[in-house]
């Protein structure tokens, strides 16, 4: 097996356990707060717990590609500035 084949068999495999924690998950969670009914408050925390996981990936996949991009184009410069700036979350990464 290929490495590029590994990277997709993971993500893949990341990508359904994020959805299926936060999508069923989220859906139990709903159900154990509102004492077994699911009302319009559990079924927004379903829907928005849904959105935001795929909103990350997408966003999380973006960077990627974008980052990438700004390697190639710029080169060096750009380098040297990701080593001494934080640039998503400050102080973080």
């Amino acid at each position: 097996m290929d490495a590029t084949l590994r990277r997709r068999l993971a993500a893949e495999a990341l990508g359904t356990a994020l959805l299926v924690v936060f999508g069923p998950g989220s859906l139990v969670a709903a159900l154990r707060l509102g004492d077994g009914e699911l009302d319009y408050g559990g079924l927004g925390m379903v829907a928005l717990s849904f959105g935001l996981v795929v909103a990350l990936v997408v966003y999380g996949y973006r960077i990627r590609v974008e980052e990438r991009a700004l390697r190639e184009t710029i080169g060096e410069p750009y380098l040297r500035y990701c080593a001494s700036h934080k640039r998503l979350i400050p102080y973080v990464y």
